[in-house]
C-alpha cells in the first residue's frame, strides 16, 4: 500500500525528490580511500585505509556485498595493500588505478575479474596519481586530476588521460588539460558524450582550498566549458550519473557533509540527505537501489555502515 501511494505521488508530482535509506549488514573491515565498483550485481570494496592511533594503515583486503543475502564475502586480496586509489568497471573487470602503498604515488594498474587479480603492466599510467578519479563511457577508461606526491596537494594535476583496456597496445591518449585549477578528490562522472568534474581540493599560497567550480569536457570537440558552481567548496564527494544529471554524495567542506546534491543543466539543488555525514565513500546503483559502505565519518574515523537507498529526483528542474 505504501509503495502504491509513493508511485501515485511520483506520477502526480514527477519533480518531487524522494530519498530513503535502509541499514544493511555492516562492513567486516571499516575503511575509506578504497577502490570500488560493481561486478555481478555485487559491490566490491578493495583495499583502503584505516587508523590505529595516529598511524594510518593500509589494507589489501577485498570484500563483496551481496544485496540478495544482505551479507559480505571475502574475496582474493589485492597483490599489495593500497589506499587513495581510483577504480572503474569496464565490462566484467574492475580496474584499480594508482594510489599509494605508503612510499609514494603509483602508476600501477591492477585488474580483477571477480576471482583473481592481475597486474596490467600494459595499462601502466603515464603519471603517478592518487586521489584521482576514473570513469568510463563503457569502453574507454578516463582518469582526471589527483596529486602525484602523497601528502603534497601542491602536486595537484589537471591532466586527463584515456585508454581502451581491450586494446591497450594503443597506449594512453592525452586529452586537453582542464583549464581549471589543479585538484584532487574531485567529483567526476561520465555522461553521454562528455565528462563532468565538480569541486575538489587545491593547495595554494593561502593553504588548502576546497573548490566549488563545475566543468564539462565535450568528448567530441575536446573542449572544456565551465558549467556551474556548487553552493560551497567541497571535496571527497562521490559523483554518479543518474536521470540525465549527476548526483553528488556527501563530501567535506569544513566538516563532513550528509547532503545529496543533484546537478542538471547547470542548476545545483539539494534533493535529500544521507543517513550519516561521510566523505571518501563510493555510491553505486544495483538494480533500482543505491548502495554505499564505509568512508570517512570523522577525522581519522572510518565508518563500518552499509546502506541501501531509494533515490528519485525526477526529470525536471528543481528550485
Amino acid at each position: 500500500m505504501i509503495l502504491f501511494q509513493l508511485l501515485l505521488w511520483i506520477m502526480m508530482f514527477p519533480s518531487f525528490p524522494f530519498v530513503h535509506w535502509t541499514g544493511r549488514a555492516p562492513m567486516p573491515r571499516p575503511r575509506a580511500g578504497y577502490a570500488a565498483g560493481v561486478l555481478a550485481s555485487k559491490m566490491i570494496i578493495a583495499g583502503g585505509s584505516f587508523w590505529v592511533g595516529s598511524v594510518k594503515q593500509r589494507t589489501n583486503a577485498v570484500d563483496a556485498f551481496d544485496p540478495v543475502c544482505d551479507c559480505w564475502h571475502s574475496l582474493a586480496p589485492l597483490p599489495v595493500a593500497l589506499s587513495d586509489t581510483t577504480a572503474v568497471v569496464v565490462g566484467k573487470t574492475l580496474f584499480v588505478l594508482g594510489g599509494t602503498a605508503g612510499a609514494g604515488g603509483l602508476r600501477d594498474v591492477y585488474a580483477f575479474d571477480g576471482k583473481a587479480w592481475s597486474k596490467r603492466d600494459d595499462l601502466r599510467m603515464p603519471e603517478a596519481r592518487l586521489y584521482g578519479s576514473a570513469v568510463t563511457d563503457g569502453r574507454r577508461i578516463y582518469i582526471i586530476g589527483g596529486i602525484s606526491v602523497p601528502g603534497d596537494y601542491a602536486s595537484g594535476l589537471r591532466s586527463v588521460w584515456s585508454i581502451d583496456p581491450s586494446h591497450a597496445d594503443g597506449g594512453w591518449s592525452r586529452l586537453p588539460d582542464c583549464p581549471c585549477e589543479p585538484r584532487a578528490s574531485a567529483g567526476v562522472a561520465a555522461l553521454p558524450g562528455s565528462l563532468f568534474l565538480a569541486g575538489g581540493l587545491r593547495a595554494n599560497a593561502r593553504g588548502d582550498q576546497n573548490l566549488a567550480d563545475i566543468w564539462s569536457l565535450n568528448l567530441q570537440d575536446r573542449q572544456w566549458q565551465r558549467v556551474g558552481e556548487l553552493p560551497e567548496g567541497r571535496r571527497a564527494m562521490w559523483a554518479a550519473a543518474s536521470d540525465g544529471g549527476v548526483l553528488l554524495f556527501g563530501g567535506y567542506t569544513d566538516n563532513f557533509r550528509a547532503e545529496i546534491l543533484a546537478v542538471r543543466d547547470g542548476a545545483v539543488f539539494r534533493i535529500g540527505d544521507l543517513p550519516e555525514a561521510v566523505a571518501d565513500a563510493g555510491f553505486f546503483q544495483i538494480g533500482p537501489n543505491w548502495y554505499t559502505a564505509g568512508g570517512e565519518t570523522g577525522q581519522h574515523i572510518r565508518g563500518a555502515h552499509t546502506w541501501s537507498g531509494e533515490i528519485f529526483f525526477g526529470p525536471g528542474k528543481h528550485e
